[in-house]
């Protein structure tokens, strides 16, 4: 993400997704019933959505909520707009190195994250550091995005004469999933989690659909997590995004939605226990 005031403002169907995974899957979590529990946010971007939404949703009885992301502009926001005194925001690469980390904060009982892998190539190694970062016992929840039109949009951009110059790297914009059967996608995370070493998982498919607003909003939500977005000029921004508007809409309109404002998203949650 390149704006984080504006991932802030226009996150609202992400933040609806997490709603409803949380809302469905969190109870699976166990919760140390003397309280104190040490839980882990990976991908916390903008932090909104980690003190709006799921802080509310954990036991009042947790010890802190460390919240973590690559991006040095988003920690910035969220340590300016978002401060908690349950929260801390740290930054940590979750495909990466982890051992400071771990000497700074030691194991955690829970760890969650939604939204961060669909942007990371190196699953298994981020799966293995949720599993190593994990008390015995502790569990995990992680949502991400499976596939969406947005993605498939920006591959046929990316195959044309105008803009495949800017979008050379597009298979690193789009998750390893999208193109993948769906029954394969859970099948193949099962037997990746269980050969980590997690003892119980459970993989399923949930839709995520939603209107976002008016024109206005609907740019600026595309805006806000369009990967090519920095690397165009002024004046090829708004012809990027007119394009890609036109393209998405287009797309909404032929599946019949109530309005072309719209998107409609598969995402993955996996929720598993060490």
């Amino acid at each position: 993400m390149h704006n984080a005031a504006l991932y802030a403002n226009v996150n609202i169907f992400q933040r609806n997704a997490v709603k409803k995974v949380l809302k469905q899957f969190a109870p699976l979590l166990q919760w140390r019933k003397a309280g104190g529990d040490l839980v882990l946010d990976v991908g916390c971007g903008s932090g909104n959505t980690t003190t709006k939404i799921l802080l509310p949703a954990l036991p009042s009885t947790i010890n802190r909520l460390i919240a973590c992301d690559l991006s040095d502009e988003m920690l910035k926001y969220a340590k300016q707009y978002h401060n908690h005194p349950k929260v801390s925001y740290e930054k940590l690469d979750i495909t990466g190195p982890i051992d400071e980390f771990l000497a700074k904060y030691g194991l955690f009982d829970h760890i969650v994250s939604f939204l961060c892998f669909n942007w990371e190539k190196k699953q298994r190694e981020g799966f293995q550091n949720i599993f190593n970062l994990l008390k015995p016992n502790g569990d995990c929840l992680m949502m991400f995005i499976v596939t969406t039109n947005a993605f498939t949009v920006f591959t046929d951009m990316s195959k044309t004469e105008k803009w495949s110059g800017y979008m050379q790297d597009i298979a690193e914009h789009i998750p390893i999933q999208h193109y993948c059967d769906l029954a394969n996608v859970v099948n193949d995370l099962q037997v990746m989690i269980k050969s980590i070493g997690f003892t119980r998982s459970n993989v399923e498919i949930v839709e995520a659909t939603g209107a976002v607003g008016s024109y206005a909003d609907y740019r600026k939500f595309y805006t806000a997590v369009n990967p090519f977005f920095e690397r165009l000029s002024p004046t090829n921004q708004e012809d990027f995004m007119d394009e890609f508007l036109q393209r998405i809409m287009k797309m909404y309109r032929e599946q019949k939605h109530e309005t072309e404002f719209f998107t409609s998203t598969k995402l993955v949650v996996i929720v598993a226990r060490k």
